[in-house]
């Protein structure tokens, strides 16, 4: 099972002001499929331009763990 997240890294602020999000919607199956709710989580993350302001860059993360 994959965990999802997206960090945004903002430019024009201190080096570590990064914001990591973590997907609510459950554990993946696959690689495959953690990375396509990645896609979906970043451009979601996009639409808030209030809190979100540019320039900021973007990565993601598909993090292996054991399901219980």
């Amino acid at each position: 099972m994959f965990k999802a997240m997206v960090m945004l890294c903002f430019l024009n602020a201190p080096p570590g002001s990064c914001v990591v999000f973590e997907d609510t919607t459950g554990l993946k199956e696959i690689k495959e499929q953690c990375y396509i709710r990645t896609i979906e989580m970043a451009e979601q993350l996009s639409t808030i331009p209030h809190i979100l302001p540019p320039p900021y860059t973007v990565s993601y993360r598909c993090e292996k763990v054991e399901s219980t």
